[in-house]
């Protein structure tokens, strides 16, 4: 196997609370932390929750959000703001710059000096508004500070919504390793790849669709990839990462 696997058993996230589906933006806080998230995904992040979370497509879009996190923000938690934001004591979006295409993505990273990327694939029932907001928490509180890009994928934003959350994940396939391959060959990064449950198996079988879909130098560029609390049986994590194998 080219690249290293950790595994993170358990993850603290955010308790039963149900948030709401949108974001809010708020002009600059003096004292707050501002984490630049690159975000690939078919539903971009909005002040207005989505009509049907279950709806599909195939349309990748790519934009940046500068995301606000107050000087009061406690470990682990997101400050969700209300329909308007105060930056003083919530999360908010300074700015939203749209990248239009993975070539303008892959154009941005590559001029940035920074030569690691690190990639977030959310759990199941995130809606992208949560996602992005737990991303900049997940950067923010563990001081990460390479790029922070973010894959989200249509999820239904439920805990009941299982089973639709993983057929969409499935749909998903193809721009993951479309995003993974061009991070790794045309932005020219390394990239640590954190992949949350349910998308901890996909994450996998995606590796294995780039090994055997002859993308196999992507894989030597990550280092590592880790899954967090894995939603993956034993015996078909092993198969898919000895096939990953050189």
């Amino acid at each position: 196997m080219p690249f290293q696997v950790l595994i993170a058993p358990l993850l603290i996230w955010g308790g039963l609370f149900q948030p709401p589906d949108r974001i809010a933006f708020a002009d600059p806080q003096l004292g707050a932390s501002v984490r630049q998230i690159y975000v690939t995904t078919s539903r971009l992040p909005g002040t207005e929750p989505i009509a049907n979370r279950v709806d599909r497509t195939a349309q990748v879009n790519f934009a940046r959000f500068d995301v606000s996190i107050p000087s009061t923000h406690r470990l682990g938690q997101i400050e969700w703001p209300d329909e308007t934001a105060d930056p003083a004591t919530d999360f908010a979006v300074e700015g939203q710059n749209d990248l239009g295409s993975q070539d303008g993505l892959s154009r941005t990273l590559r001029q940035l000096p920074s030569n690691e990327v690190t990639a977030f694939v959310h759990k199941y029932s995130t809606t992208s508004s949560e996602a992005l907001y737990r991303y900049a928490q997940i950067g923010h509180d563990f001081e990460i500070d390479t790029l922070g890009v973010l894959f989200t994928w249509p999820s239904a934003g439920r805990p009941e919504a299982y089973v639709p959350d993983r057929d969409s994940v499935l749909f998903s396939h193809d721009p993951l390793a479309d995003l993974l391959t061009d991070i790794s060959r045309r932005a020219n990064k390394d990239i640590v790849l954190l992949a949350h449950l349910l998308c901890t198996h996909r994450t996998m079988q995606v590796l294995r669709q780039l090994a055997v879909s002859g993308r196999r130098g992507v894989l030597n560029d990550l280092i590592p990839v880790v899954l967090l609390a894995p939603d993956i049986d034993p015996d078909i994590f092993r198969a898919e990462a000895e096939f990953g194998g050189d």
